[in-house]
Protein backbone atom coordinates (compact mmCIF):
# COMPACT_ATOMS: atom_id res chain seq x y z
CA UNK A 1 0.00 0.00 0.00
CA UNK A 2 1.03 3.61 -0.64
CA UNK A 3 0.69 4.53 3.05
CA UNK A 4 3.17 1.81 4.06
CA UNK A 5 5.70 2.91 1.39
CA UNK A 6 5.44 6.51 2.60
CA UNK A 7 6.23 5.45 6.18
CA UNK A 8 9.15 3.10 5.43
CA UNK A 9 11.85 5.85 5.23
CA UNK A 10 10.83 6.98 8.70
CA UNK A 11 10.79 3.53 10.29
CA UNK A 12 14.48 3.58 11.26
CA UNK A 13 14.17 7.12 12.65
CA UNK A 14 11.13 6.20 14.75
CA UNK A 15 13.15 4.48 17.46
CA UNK A 16 12.75 6.58 20.57
CA UNK A 17 11.68 6.21 24.16
CA UNK A 18 7.99 5.73 24.84
CA UNK A 19 6.65 6.55 28.30
CA UNK A 20 3.26 6.16 29.91
CA UNK A 21 1.68 7.29 33.16
CA UNK A 22 -1.83 6.56 34.32
CA UNK A 23 -4.44 6.76 37.04
CA UNK A 24 -6.67 3.69 37.41
CA UNK A 25 -10.25 3.45 38.59
CA UNK A 26 -9.06 2.73 42.15
CA UNK A 27 -7.10 6.00 42.32
CA UNK A 28 -3.67 4.39 41.98
CA UNK A 29 -0.98 5.84 39.73
CA UNK A 30 1.50 3.85 37.66
CA UNK A 31 4.27 4.60 35.21
CA UNK A 32 6.25 2.77 32.57
CA UNK A 33 8.88 3.43 29.98
CA UNK A 34 10.20 1.53 26.98
CA UNK A 35 13.53 1.90 25.25
CA UNK A 36 13.73 2.95 21.64
CA UNK A 37 15.62 -0.23 20.82
CA UNK A 38 19.25 -0.94 20.10
CA UNK A 39 19.78 1.14 16.97
CA UNK A 40 22.87 3.37 17.37
CA UNK A 41 23.57 1.98 20.88
CA UNK A 42 26.85 0.60 22.15
CA UNK A 43 26.90 -3.15 22.90
CA UNK A 44 26.13 -3.72 26.57
CA UNK A 45 24.61 -0.27 27.11
CA UNK A 46 21.68 -0.18 29.51
CA UNK A 47 19.55 2.96 29.29
CA UNK A 48 17.22 4.65 31.75
CA UNK A 49 14.25 2.43 30.86
CA UNK A 50 15.84 -0.46 32.77
CA UNK A 51 16.54 1.60 35.90
CA UNK A 52 13.56 2.29 38.16
CA UNK A 53 13.73 5.83 39.50
CA UNK A 54 15.50 6.95 36.34
CA UNK A 55 13.18 6.07 33.46
CA UNK A 56 10.01 5.91 35.53
CA UNK A 57 8.73 6.29 39.09
CA UNK A 58 5.34 6.12 40.78
CA UNK A 59 4.28 6.73 44.37
CA UNK A 60 0.72 6.23 45.57
CA UNK A 61 1.17 8.12 48.86
CA UNK A 62 -2.19 9.82 49.26
CA UNK A 63 -2.08 10.86 52.89
CA UNK A 64 -2.26 14.31 54.41
CA UNK A 65 -0.67 16.77 52.00
CA UNK A 66 1.30 14.11 50.10
CA UNK A 67 0.09 13.42 46.57
CA UNK A 68 0.20 10.37 44.37
CA UNK A 69 2.61 11.02 41.50
CA UNK A 70 3.82 9.12 38.44
CA UNK A 71 6.58 10.13 36.05
CA UNK A 72 8.23 8.83 32.88
CA UNK A 73 11.36 10.24 31.22
CA UNK A 74 13.01 10.40 27.82
CA UNK A 75 16.33 11.80 26.68
CA UNK A 76 19.99 10.97 27.15
CA UNK A 77 19.82 7.90 29.36
CA UNK A 78 23.24 8.36 30.94
CA UNK A 79 22.27 11.82 32.26
CA UNK A 80 18.86 10.63 33.44
CA UNK A 81 20.43 7.66 35.26
CA UNK A 82 23.05 9.80 37.02
CA UNK A 83 20.38 12.17 38.35
CA UNK A 84 17.58 9.62 39.07
CA UNK A 85 15.40 12.08 37.19
CA UNK A 86 11.99 10.37 37.44
CA UNK A 87 12.27 9.88 41.21
CA UNK A 88 13.61 13.39 41.77
CA UNK A 89 10.75 14.93 39.78
CA UNK A 90 8.17 13.02 41.84
CA UNK A 91 9.80 13.93 45.15
CA UNK A 92 10.02 17.63 44.29
CA UNK A 93 6.36 17.66 43.22
CA UNK A 94 5.29 15.97 46.46
CA UNK A 95 7.22 18.56 48.48
CA UNK A 96 5.70 21.55 46.67
CA UNK A 97 2.06 22.76 46.83
CA UNK A 98 1.97 23.43 43.06
CA UNK A 99 2.86 20.66 40.59
CA UNK A 100 4.44 22.90 37.92
CA UNK A 101 6.64 24.66 40.49
CA UNK A 102 7.84 21.33 41.89
CA UNK A 103 8.59 20.04 38.40
CA UNK A 104 10.43 23.27 37.56
CA UNK A 105 12.55 22.86 40.71
CA UNK A 106 13.41 19.27 39.82
CA UNK A 107 14.33 20.03 36.22
CA UNK A 108 16.46 23.04 37.14
CA UNK A 109 18.07 22.12 40.48
CA UNK A 110 18.25 18.33 40.19
CA UNK A 111 18.95 18.03 36.46
CA UNK A 112 20.21 21.16 34.68
CA UNK A 113 22.24 22.36 37.69
CA UNK A 114 23.20 18.91 38.98
CA UNK A 115 26.88 18.58 39.94
CA UNK A 116 26.63 14.98 38.72
CA UNK A 117 26.50 16.35 35.17
CA UNK A 118 29.50 18.67 35.51
CA UNK A 119 31.23 19.24 32.19
CA UNK A 120 28.22 18.27 30.08
CA UNK A 121 27.17 21.14 27.84
CA UNK A 122 23.75 19.96 26.58
CA UNK A 123 21.67 18.24 29.24
CA UNK A 124 18.83 16.67 27.26
CA UNK A 125 15.73 15.18 28.86
CA UNK A 126 11.96 15.20 28.72
CA UNK A 127 9.44 14.31 31.41
CA UNK A 128 5.72 13.56 31.63
CA UNK A 129 4.24 13.65 35.13
CA UNK A 130 0.84 13.01 36.68
CA UNK A 131 0.03 14.43 40.11
CA UNK A 132 -3.10 13.30 41.97
CA UNK A 133 -4.15 15.70 44.71
CA UNK A 134 -5.84 14.49 47.89
CA UNK A 135 -9.09 16.20 46.76
CA UNK A 136 -9.08 14.13 43.53
CA UNK A 137 -7.93 16.85 41.15
CA UNK A 138 -5.21 15.95 38.65
CA UNK A 139 -2.30 17.80 37.12
CA UNK A 140 -0.72 16.39 33.95
CA UNK A 141 2.54 18.24 33.33
CA UNK A 142 5.45 17.93 30.96
CA UNK A 143 8.92 19.42 30.83
CA UNK A 144 11.79 19.23 28.37
CA UNK A 145 15.23 20.65 27.74
CA UNK A 146 15.16 19.48 24.12
CA UNK A 147 14.02 21.64 21.22
CA UNK A 148 10.71 19.75 20.95
CA UNK A 149 8.69 17.13 22.75
CA UNK A 150 5.62 15.34 21.42
CA UNK A 151 3.09 13.90 23.86
CA UNK A 152 -0.52 12.97 24.18
CA UNK A 153 -3.08 12.22 26.82
CA UNK A 154 -6.55 10.78 27.16
CA UNK A 155 -8.98 10.85 30.03
CA UNK A 156 -12.09 8.95 30.91
CA UNK A 157 -15.19 10.25 29.23
CA UNK A 158 -13.28 12.23 26.61
CA UNK A 159 -14.38 11.82 23.00
CA UNK A 160 -10.80 11.60 21.74
CA UNK A 161 -7.21 11.92 23.01
CA UNK A 162 -5.27 15.19 22.89
CA UNK A 163 -1.87 15.55 21.20
CA UNK A 164 0.65 18.26 21.99
CA UNK A 165 3.79 19.40 20.20
CA UNK A 166 5.73 21.33 22.84
CA UNK A 167 8.57 23.61 21.74
CA UNK A 168 11.30 25.31 23.74
CA UNK A 169 10.84 29.08 23.59
CA UNK A 170 12.95 30.92 21.02
CA UNK A 171 14.91 32.75 23.74
CA UNK A 172 15.84 29.46 25.45
CA UNK A 173 18.99 27.42 24.89
CA UNK A 174 18.65 23.70 24.08
CA UNK A 175 20.07 21.57 26.88
CA UNK A 176 20.41 24.55 29.24
CA UNK A 177 16.81 25.78 29.56
CA UNK A 178 13.57 24.03 30.42
CA UNK A 179 10.04 24.34 29.02
CA UNK A 180 7.28 23.37 31.46
CA UNK A 181 3.57 23.21 30.82
CA UNK A 182 0.52 21.21 31.81
CA UNK A 183 -3.21 20.81 32.17
CA UNK A 184 -5.37 20.32 35.26
CA UNK A 185 -8.56 18.38 35.69
CA UNK A 186 -11.16 18.62 38.44
CA UNK A 187 -12.26 15.47 40.27
CA UNK A 188 -15.46 15.43 38.18
CA UNK A 189 -13.32 15.08 35.02
CA UNK A 190 -11.77 11.81 36.22
CA UNK A 191 -14.71 9.53 35.74
CA UNK A 192 -14.57 6.72 33.22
Amino acid sequence: PIEQQACEPFAAAALDTVGAICLDSYGDVASGVSSGGISLKFPGRVGQAAHYGCGCWADNSLSGDTRGVACSTSGVGEYIIKTLLARECCQCVQECPMTAIGLDKAMKQRFLESPLLAGIEERLAGVILLSVHVDGTLDFCWAHTTKNMVLGYARGGAQKPSAIFSTLSTSSVIGKSVQISGVSFGSEDNTT
